[in-house]
This record gives C-alpha cells, sequence and structure tokens, in this order.
C-alpha cells in the first residue's frame, strides 16, 4: 500500500501543492507582520510630529550620504528616526560593535545601528546648531532583547511616550524656533534631494 501511495504521481502532486500552500501562508503571515509594525510606526509618527520627512538623504563627512527613514518636527525637537525589522532574539549594548539575531539554531552578526544613528543626528545638528536633536531606533515586534534594551533603541510602540519624555525635560525656551529651525533644515535638505514632506493637521506649540 505504502509504494503504490509513493509511486503514484497524484500524491506527489498534492504534496507539492500543499507545500507551496503552506509556504504562501508564511510569507502571508511574516508580510502582515510588517505590514502591521509599519502601520503601527505611523500611528506614532502621527501622533508627534506636527512635520514629518521621510527617506531623507543628507551630507556626511565621513559617510559621504547618509539614509534617514524619517526626521519629525515634534513640539520641542527634532527627532532622527531610523526603522530595524530583526525577528528573533537581539543580544547589543550601547558599547558593543557587532549585535547578534539568533532566530531558531542560527545566528547573525550585524552593526551596532546606534553608530550610524549618531552620525545621522550629527549631520543634522550641523545643519541646526543649538536646536535639539535626538535619534531613535524603532525595532519592530518581530525582535525582542531579552537581555535589556539598549539606550537608543524603541520597540513596538514605546516611540512617544518616550519623545515626550524627552520633551518634558527641555526648558520652556527651547520650545521657541523649532519651527524656524525645521524650515532651514527643510531647505537644505532640498537643495541636494527632493525629500517627501508630509504636514500634519497639529500646529507647532511655540
Amino acid at each position: 500500500m505504502l509504494e503504490s501511495l509513493i509511486a503514484d504521481p497524484r500524491v506527489w502532486s498534492a504534496a507539492a501543492v500543499v507545500s507551496v500552500l503552506l509556504l504562501m501562508l508564511v510569507l502571508f503571515i511574516k508580510q502582515r507582520r510588517r505590514t502591521a509594525d509599519m502601520r503601527m510606526v505611523q500611528r506614532q509618527i502621527k501622533k508627534l510630529a506636527v512635520r514629518c520627512m521621510e527617506q531623507v538623504a543628507i551630507s556626511d563627512p565621513v559617510e559621504g550620504e547618509l539614509r534617514i527613514d524619517y526626521l519629525l518636527h515634534t513640539d520641542r525637537l527634532i527627532v532622527v528616526l531610523n526603522v530595524q525589522n530583526f525577528p528573533g532574539k537581539i543580544y547589543g549594548g550601547d558599547r558593543v560593535e557587532r549585535w547578534t539575531q539568533v532566530c531558531g539554531h542560527r545566528s547573525y552578526k550585524f552593526a551596532n545601528p546606534q553608530g550610524y544613528l549618531d552620525s545621522c543626528v550629527a549631520s543634522v545638528k550641523g545643519l541646526l546648531p543649538g536646536v535639539p536633536v535626538v535619534g531613535r531606533i524603532v525595532f519592530s515586534t518581530a525582535g525582542e532583547f531579552p537581555k535589556g534594551i539598549p539606550t537608543n533603541v524603541v520597540m513596538g510602540n514605546a516611540l512617544v511616550d518616550q519623545v515626550r519624555a524627552l520633551e518634558g525635560g527641555l526648558a520652556p525656551i527651547e520650545r521657541t524656533g523649532v519651527n524656524m529651525a525645521w524650515d532651514k533644515l527643510q531647505a537644505a535638505l532640498q537643495e541636494r534631494a527632493d525629500p517627501r514632506v508630509h504636514l500634519s493637521k497639529r500646529q507647532a506649540i511655540l
């Protein structure tokens, strides 16, 4: 009986169809998770940003050109925001040069993304001396940091709370001029690139 099933081409055809369907299901679930994570990031940006630029290219004397996923103008800050999607368990720290991603029984090394973020923040600060600029990296919920979350990393929907806490520590006088700084930044970037600029319905509190 078993031998006849093995020899039956219809069995192999059915097995191939099932395998393809399972693969499609796995890819669909992964895509839905990525989409859900991006929607979560977009919702947080909408809560925070008076104005926002996406996919910004900025000059850097060392790197040549840096790519920033999002630049946000909040009520009191300019926020440099990069987004990462690393599934599995992630091990890394502020002073660790290379972080480790563990997926099942396999592990992968990647450069500490905080170094790149620091370069992005420094380049933005170079265009806006005296204006408060901070940077954060949002990691998707597909991953976790079992040994603790590094300083500039934000998991899930914690971005709003972190930025609001940073704003709360600023003196009121530092709120003035953020609008003007943003206009200056936008003009400087548009001289060499064409970032997509999004205006929210909120007004800056100045």
